[in-house]
């Protein structure tokens, strides 16, 4: 192991170990990581969940409804789309990888614009391909159908999701249960 490798590595444990406590410090020392030793796949991969742990914690600094006195982050364009790049060189098909990039662009109201929802509609559509079997991916589809007010869709994501959501842990199960529960049926007139 050569000496970038060595201290890329070293880097990184603070990355693991602070992913759950700290995830800014967590995400500083995923780049510290990439600094060092920008090879490793791991890393790269590593840096697309880093970010959105950030992004899914803290409020964003350019949100109306955040309090000024408390910590919030900002974060550019060009840093987010940078930090895709990096975790698509690794893996582009990776799930966290797609769905991290949809919930980013929700998140920074970047949806809003044209090339904003063809970029979710693209990575939705690769993550349904690719990890049909994985329940975040209907819950992020879900999430988008719902926010496009497209009940079909929605529906449709619950019901191929949450069969995937029956883990020995039922992690997402509650989340499906939520949606499923929020959905509002009317007859069909004549």
């Amino acid at each position: 192991m050569n000496y970038g490798a060595f201290m890329a590595q070293a880097a990184f444990f603070w990355t693991r170990e602070l992913i759950d406590k700290d995830p800014v410090h967590a995400l500083a020392a995923n780049l510290a990581a990439l600094r060092q030793w920008p090879f490793s796949s791991h890393e790269r991969l590593q840096i697309a969940m880093s970010f959105a742990n950030v992004m899914s914690r803290w409020p964003s600094c350019d949100d109306p409804a955040a309090n000024p006195e408390t910590q919030c982050v900002r974060v550019t364009a060009v840093a987010a789309d940078r930090i895709s790049e990096i975790a698509k060189s690794a893996m582009p098909l990776a799930p966290s990888v797609l769905l991290s990039r949809i919930n980013y662009l929700i998140y920074s109201g970047r949806h809003k614009t044209e090339d904003g929802r063809a970029e979710i509609e693209r990575n939705l559509a690769l993550a349904k391909r690719h990890a049909s079997l994985q329940a975040t991916t209907w819950l992020t589809e879900a999430a988008w159908a719902g926010m496009n007010g497209d009940g079909p869709r929605l529906l449709e994501a619950v019901r191929r999701g949450a069969p995937q959501a029956r883990d020995p842990e039922a992690y997402y199960l509650p989340q499906f249960q939520t949606l499923a529960a929020s959905l509002i049926f009317e007859e069909a007139g004549p």
